[in-house]
Order: C-alpha cells, then structure tokens, then sequence
C-alpha cells in the first residue's frame, strides 16, 4: 500500500517540480511508493493521476479532507509577495497553524513545512518575519505529528517568475547588485529541492531543520553569477552596483505603482532589508542520503535556455 501526502501549494512553481515524476508515464520514474492527494483552487488545475481537494488554505473544510488519513503532509503553499505585514501573516502564519492544527487533529504522523533561509533573519523583511512566525506557529500546533522544516536559500530553474528579472538582466549583459548590500548568497536549483522533499518523504532526517543548499561553499558572490551568465549568455556580463538612495526611490515606485496597478512588483521598500543583508548563505545539510546534483552553471544555462524557449527572454 503506498504511503499518501497531502500537498499544498503542488500548483506553483516548486509544487510542479516535486509533481512532476507523479504525472510522468507510468514506469518511467521511481515515486517511492508515494502517492499524492493536492489542494488546488480551481478545477482546471487537477492533476490526472492524483487525488485532488479544491478549496483553499481559509477553507478548514477543504483542509480536513486534504490531511484526513494521509500518512504525512507537505506544505508548500505560502506568499513570496504581499503589501503588508498582515497580509504575510495571513498566507505564511495564520494558513500554517491552520493546516498544522488540522494534521494534528487528524492524526497526521510527519509536517514536512517548506520554510525559507529567510526565516533565520526575522528582522530582515515583513517576508522573513512571516516565514519564521510560521515556524513557530507549526511548531506550537504538533505535538504528536513529527515537524520537519526546510529553509532553501534563493530558488531558481524552469518556469520561475521571481529570478526571471536576474536573467533577463544577463541575457542583456548588465547585473543590477545594490551597493554596499548582500555579498554572499546560497542557491538552490528547483530540481534538487524536489529531490530532496522526494527523499525526506522516503527517510526521516536526523536533524529537525535542513538548510540545503547546492554544494558551493560559502554561497556565491555577484562575480561568480555575471561570469557564470556570460558563459550561457555569450557576452560579457558587467556587474553594476546600484546606489542604495536609488534603489529606495525605485522601491517606493514600485509600491506605488502595486497599490494602484494591484500587481506585485518584484522590489519594494520592504526588499531592501533583504537586498541589504550582507549574507543569506545556508548550512548546506544533506539530510536522507541527498546531495545536489546540480550547480550553478548548468542550472542557469538549462533555465536560460528554458526561458528563452518558452519566449520570456
């Protein structure tokens, strides 16, 4: 009998990844006895092949039937933007301890809760403050139910709209960085992250926080990103520091412009705290047997080239 999770967030950008061996032909790629039960909101956005809850993460109904009987829950879902404090508190914290209670209640064995590096900064952004309170929140709700928390550093690969501005600034041969602002970063390609909820989902880890990373010791710098850009990119990538006076005025368009627009924009004032802490570089664990596999060079050529395919670049 295959062990069932409930998953949250399985239509974003790391839910799809961590899907995908479900969705592959059958045969094709080893599941590990796994089988997937997914909170999704719209009905367009079941999976064949997998059990499917619609409703969301407000909806305590929907929720219970996600966690009732599964053997472990992995909880992806979470907000990377948001205009204010509350409205991280209600997507990162409040929508945590509800599935966490719930798990509890239902007699869930395993929490997987897939955090961020920024949650080890608390003070750094509305962000970081929101991710670590979920910490807490979770941790508050299980008593009997196992928590498992990761805390990936930056995310990048295929298919993902948060490091695309990165990416199209090396493609066009120019990296933005903030002067005087963070020197030193731990990356993470999506696909070893699957890997690695694949594998904790197998085995237990011996630790109760996993901060992975892809194996670059100390992190990589703003150099290493332009030299590495110019390979896939064919060009030199200059890297140009960007006063902070500047990119404050910048932020605070942004904001404005969200507020009228209801867009999220990629900077706002709230970023800067994060832009300008001088390192965000995880522990590198490598929990379940896990290692990256792969680096930075061929995870930005391979999302490049992804990018460039699907027509965003």
């Amino acid at each position: 009998m295959k062990a069932e999770i409930g998953l949250t967030g399985g239509t974003g950008f790391i839910g799809g990844h961590f899907l995908a061996p479900f969705l592959a032909p059958s045969g094709t790629e080893d599941v590990g006895g796994l089988a997937v039960r997914m909170l999704h909101r719209r009905p367009g956005d079941a999976r064949p092949g997998i059990r499917s809850i619609q409703g969301s993460l407000e909806q305590e109904d929907a929720l219970g039937r996600l966690v009732d009987g599964v053997d472990a829950v992995l909880h992806l879902a979470g907000s990377v933007k948001a205009r204010s404090r509350d409205g991280f508190a209600r997507a990162n914290v409040d929508a945590t301890a509800r599935l966490a209670r719930l798990a509890e209640r239902h007699g869930v064995r395993r929490f997987i809760l897939v955090s961020s590096l920024a949650a080890t900064v608390p003070e750094a952004s509305n962000y970081a403050w929101s991710k670590a309170e979920g910490e807490k929140a979770a941790a508050a709700e299980l008593r009997n139910c196992r928590l498992d928390i990761v805390r990936p550093p930056a995310i990048y690969g295929p298919g993902d709209r948060m490091t695309l501005p990165v990416f199209k600034q090396i493609a066009a041969g120019v990296l933005l960085v903030p002067k005087g602002g963070m020197q030193r970063f731990s990356l993470l390609h999506v696909g070893d992250l699957a890997g690695l909820l694949h594998a904790m989902l197998r085995e237990s880890p011996d630790m109760p926080v996993v901060e992975p990373d892809d194996g670059h010791a100390d992190g990589h710098g703003w150099k290493d990103m332009a030299q590495a850009g110019a390979a896939i990119a064919g060009r030199p990538v200059r890297v140009t520091q960007v006063p902070r006076w500047l990119l404050a005025m910048a932020a605070g368009l942004c904001d404005g412009l969200s507020g009228i627009s209801g867009a999220m924009l990629p900077l706002s004032r709230d970023k800067l705290g994060e832009l300008y802490r001088q390192r965000w570089v995880a522990r590198g664990d490598r929990p379940c047997g896990w290692s990256p596999k792969i680096g930075f060079a061929e995870g930005a050529g391979q999302t490049m080239q992804w990018y460039r395919d699907a027509g965003w670049i």
